[in-house]
């Protein structure tokens, strides 16, 4: 055999060893709780209740136990809910796949992409380095300041762009952690003290999302007597401090943090490269419109353009930002937007709204409170508002319309509960350092809290300070 003949020869083949043969369990088991669920919702609704809606609260139903089961994972579970909402009648498939198109979805996108840039120009270990020197190393110090900064910037700006803001860095400091300070479940600590913070620090003034200026809307709409900037803020704040005091206990009981000292970061002592320095004044841009001119242009639109800067300026390819995305998070955060879309649509938040109508007024707003809970852990928050407030109006002593408007302003702002209840939830899943789980656990406790904060501030506060 001569030597260009061994070169055309193709290689020897070589068998692979087979794959195992997949588990069918598990499938077998999560089909099973899909159909209880379904089942249920299907056996313990009221007949009168159209079926597109009995659906659509069946297939929430069985979204819900597979997010707290934590199986299997929640994007691939958020698929199975598009799937099944069309499959089984509750909406149809071209409106279900229109919920892509929301803003909420495209401003995750522009902030996912925030995100995985200054982790390519390595901004956010920088940004990671400076911390730890500021809070002495100590794992305390840095989840403290981490709170502590999302609850105060999110009284200035939207919520979710603080979230988008500030998740980098907490999903930074966590890596910087030894092996032994990631034990417990602290890292996931400092991913919920972000969500957690800029959540209940966005309660506290009209700056913190669309809530209230559109409960102002619809007070306005109806002729009743409205209240201004101070006065909304002079009623939320001492719920939005009293649960933020109330959450940074619980992730201290929660999750304790190790005794330990994180050793610093060595890029705290080489210069600002080019990189560095042109996405950090974007991402300083960025915050600053989304703070200015967030209501009038558009969340979304500001951290897509902000992306764009940074690729087209060549700070960081598009290749680096595939690479550092969760896409993963974009189906979960899209599913969330169908289900408010379909729970809408089908009629199914409406008759959970009609159902208030036959409370007595004694017991209308702990009826009110739970229903606008129960809404903005499955739907958008400004979708709660538009949905519940109208008919609480309507419902409503003579003299409390801005007692109803507040109670649901505030109370639409309790998404703690589900890894779906709000962008930042999503935001935090998408690291892949916490759980479902640990989102449902520490997020039920701080809704529960909030939901009492609210009763008890609407029955004794609000009607003392003249609301």
């Amino acid at each position: 055999m001569t030597e260009d003949s061994a070169r055309i020869l193709p290689a020897p083949l070589t068998l692979e060893t087979p794959a195992p043969v997949p588990a069918l369990g598990p499938v077998l088991l999560a089909a099973a709780i899909a159909a209880v669920a379904f089942t249920l919702s299907e056996l313990l609704l009221p007949a009168s209740i159209a079926a597109p809606a009995r659906r659509c609260i069946g297939v929430f139903a069985a979204t819900a136990a597979f997010w707290a089961w934590g199986r299997p994972d929640p994007a691939v579970t958020a698929l199975l809910a598009l799937v099944l909402l069309p499959a089984t009648g509750a909406l149809p498939s071209a409106r279900v796949f229109a919920a892509f198109g929301s803003e909420t979805v495209f401003f995750a996108l522009g902030a996912l992409l925030l995100a995985a840039a200054l982790q390519a120009t390595g901004l956010s270990t920088r940004l990671s380095a400076w911390a730890l020197a500021r809070a002495g190393g100590s794992p305390a110090r840095i989840r403290t300041a981490l709170y502590l900064l999302s609850g105060g910037l999110a009284l200035v700006m939207n919520e979710h762009a603080v979230a988008a803001m500030l998740l980098p860095l907490a999903f930074q400091l966590a890596d910087a952690l030894p092996e032994r300070g990631r034990r417990g479940g602290f890292s996931a600590s400092l991913c919920l003290a972000v969500a957690w913070g800029s959540t209940a620090g966005g309660i506290g003034t009209m700056l913190g999302g669309t809530r209230a200026p559109l409960a102002l809307g619809v007070l306005e709409q109806a002729g009743a007597p409205r209240f201004g900037f101070a006065g909304y803020s002079l009623a939320a704040l001492p719920v939005s401090a009293t649960l933020f005091s109330l959450g940074l206990l619980l992730l201290r009981v929660l999750y304790p943090a190790p005794a330990l000292l994180v050793p610093p970061v060595a890029a705290a002592d080489r210069p600002l490269c080019a990189r560095e320095k042109v996405a950090g004044a974007t991402l300083a841009l960025a915050v600053i419109a989304w703070a200015a001119l967030g209501d009038r242009l558009g969340l979304a639109t500001i951290g897509l353009a902000a992306a764009v800067v940074l690729v087209a300026s060549g700070t960081v390819s598009w290749q680096d930002l595939e690479r550092r995305v969760h896409w993963g998070a974009l189906v979960l955060i899209g599913c969330a937007v169908a289900l408010g879309s379909a729970l809408a649509q089908s009629g199914a938040a409406e008759v959970l709204a009609r159902r208030l109508a036959g409370f007595p007024p004694a017991l209308l707003p702990g009826a009110l409170v739970a229903a606008t809970v129960l809404l903005t852990s499955l739907m958008s928050h400004a979708a709660t508002v538009a949905t519940l407030l109208p008919l609480g109006l309507t419902l409503a002593v003579p003299g409390q319309a801005r007692e109803v408007a507040l109670t649901v302003a505030v109370a639409s702002g309790l998404g703690f509960a589900l890894p779906a209840s709000s962008v930042a939830n999503v935001l935090a899943l998408s690291s892949g350092r916490l759980s479902p789980r640990q989102i449902l656990v520490g997020g039920a406790a701080m809704a529960a809290a909030g939901t009492l904060l609210v009763l008890a501030c609407s029955r004794w506060l609000w009607p003392a300070l003249g609301f």
